[in-house]
């Protein structure tokens, strides 16, 4: 199941580009999925909602949007700034 591996870079990538932005809490997550990607929408969100857990996503939606060709590529994120010091 590659899902889980793709899902995980891309719960890294925002993560880290969160931290770095100042944001504590991500809210949301857009995603999308070339129709030749070999990738499921549906395992992808499973695999989402269990890699998400004890991070900053861990409340966190998934939207997928489907498209052509064969790219995986994050639309954007939307989240909360932190107040004050941050733990990153």
């Amino acid at each position: 199941m590659h899902e889980l591996s793709l899902i995980s870079e891309v719960i890294e990538q925002v993560s880290r580009d969160a931290c770095e932005r100042g944001i504590e809490k991500v809210n949301s997550v857009t995603l999308t999925i070339g129709s030749l990607s070999h990738v499921q929408p549906e395992s992808l969100k499973f695999c989402f909602d269990l890699a998400k857990q004890q991070t900053i996503l861990h409340d966190a939606a998934l939207e997928i949007i489907k498209k052509e060709g064969n790219q995986l590529e994050i639309v954007e994120y939307e989240g909360e700034q932190a107040h004050g010091e941050h733990s990153c």
